[in-house]
């Protein structure tokens, strides 16, 4: 008589689940949880501490990259210094961010508006399938973009209550979806 061995496998919609890292989730559900009340509540002032963060990683990372460009450039590297030139672009920007956090706000509110038109068009002219729903993509991107020129800072603020619900939305699918995967590794688990 032949002997049948089964094994208990279990996955989840988007793949094979995590199982016992099941908690990566919740982590990652909690923090955008947090992020996301912050910036209902507080949007400036957490949409400029986040710029700040952003700055300081700009300025380290381009410190990092003109080191490692010289090293380069020491080494015979062709691309050494155009790795410097970088890095001294990025360690600008983060002294410009901290230098003036509220310019650099505007800016990134500014580019952020440029960045939605030239979207809205690519959107609408790329042709291919399902067009209507891209011409109307594009239209709203148009909208929004162009909207964010006539009062950028009253927009802005706007944008990060957009990103905050975003926020809120995705942080509570991350922590049911950690609490599924927690229920399906107790269930499942050899």
């Amino acid at each position: 008589m032949a002997t049948v061995t089964v094994t208990k496998q279990y996955s989840t919609a988007s793949g094979p689940a995590i199982g016992s890292a099941w908690w990566l989730n919740l982590i990652e559900g909690l923090a955008l949880l947090i992020f996301g009340i912050l910036l209902v509540t507080s949007p400036v002032q957490t949409f400029l501490a986040a710029l700040g963060f952003v700055g300081l990683l700009a300025f380290v990372a381009g410190a990092v990259q003109i080191v490692a460009g010289l090293v380069m450039m020491f080494e015979g590297f062709g691309v050494g210094l155009l790795s410097v030139i970088t890095g001294l672009l990025g360690a600008l920007l983060g002294v410009l961010v901290f230098k003036n956090p509220a310019l650099s706000a505007y800016v990134f509110i500014i580019l952020t508006a440029v960045w939605l038109i030239i979207r809205g068009l690519v959107s609408m002219f790329s042709g291919g399938s399902n067009l209507g729903l891209k011409v109307f993509a594009g239209i709203l991107y148009l909208i929004l973009g162009i909207s964010m020129f006539y009062n950028p800072v009253a927009r802005g603020t706007m944008f990060v209550w957009v990103w905050g619900l975003f926020a809120l939305i995705e942080g509570s699918i991350q922590v049911a979806l950690a609490i599924r995967e927690r229920s399906y590794y107790k269930a499942f688990a050899p």
